[in-house]
């Protein structure tokens, strides 16, 4: 098909062409974006509505009086919790901190310890060893510890070569 037009007549004929193009875009865009206004409104409000209902619900609690008695119990509780741990902490002379932070000075790469008991001055420690030698190097270094009096394992701990599960038994030895 041959074109007769100038070049400059179909330079104009794009340039309209594109104008209107990008006017439609421009138009469909902003309706689009009318629309999408439109269907979010009713949403914005009722979310500020429940916005203020909440806001009013927790100013109404706050002013009765049961919440500021409740608010003054929370704080003497906690000052009487605090007393009691100051006293039950120099009654005692080991805590359990003490206790847990003299086991886990001698943990090594290849332990894992899984249940801790402590009961009076008894301890109870349970876990996995990835080799017997790793066990037998904690439980020399207990018994070697002044803090445990007396340190026991059963027989049964020294069966596997790999990956064994140990129990051990301590005894807190009593402050001289």
């Amino acid at each position: 098909m041959i074109n007769l037009l100038p070049e400059e007549a179909i330079d104009k004929i794009k340039k309209r062409y594109y104008t209107k193009l990008l006017s439609v875009a421009l138009f469909l865009l902003s309706g689009i974006i009318a629309v999408s206004i439109v269907f979010l409104l009713p949403s914005l409000f009722v979310s500020k509505l429940r916005l203020e209902l909440a806001k009013d619900a927790l100013a109404e609690a706050q002013s009765r009086p049961v919440s500021k008695q409740a608010e003054s119990l929370v704080i003497s509780a906690k000052t009487i919790n605090q007393r009691i741990a100051l006293v039950s902490a120099n009654e005692s002379e080991t805590s359990l901190g003490m206790v847990i932070d003299k086991i886990l000075s001698y943990k090594k790469v290849g332990l894992s310890f899984s249940h801790f008991e402590l009961s009076g001055a008894e301890v109870v420690l349970k876990g996995r060893a990835r080799t017997r030698d790793d066990f037998l190097n904690l439980s020399i270094n207990l018994k070697n510890d002044t803090f445990f009096s007396e340190v026991a394992s059963p027989i049964s701990n020294l069966i596997a070569t790999s990956s064994l599960d140990f129990s051990i038994r301590m005894k807190i030895a009593p402050k001289q």
